[in-house]
């Protein structure tokens, strides 16, 4: 599988299973939600680094909210890496990705 539809897939079952955390009730659940959506959307429009400063907030957010070894805080660490092999970060794309 690759790593970017792997990612794809854990961000959408993360997404789905925390949608009542994000709906409003909780706002880390909110801020969570509306990270996830700029950096998706600066992804779109190949604003790499503004993406990974979203990616970075929603997974501390994720971590806040389910703890460091959860699977979407691990989704949200390969998004970020990948956009920091796209800019040429290696080392910093390594770091994320293997975590």
């Amino acid at each position: 599988m690759s790593k970017r539809l792997f990612v794809c897939i854990a961000l959408s079952l993360f997404l789905t299973l925390t949608s009542s955390l994000c709906s409003g009730q909780d706002p880390r659940g909110a801020a969570l939600s509306s990270a996830i959506n700029l950096a998706e959307q600066f992804e779109k429009q190949s604003k790499h680094r503004e993406a990974a400063v979203e990616y970075a907030k929603a997974r501390g957010f994720a971590s806040q909210m389910f703890g460091k070894d959860n699977i979407s805080v691990a989704a949200l660490s390969q998004a970020e890496g990948m956009l920091h092999r796209k800019m040429g970060d290696f080392a910093k794309a390594e770091t994320l990705i293997l975590q």
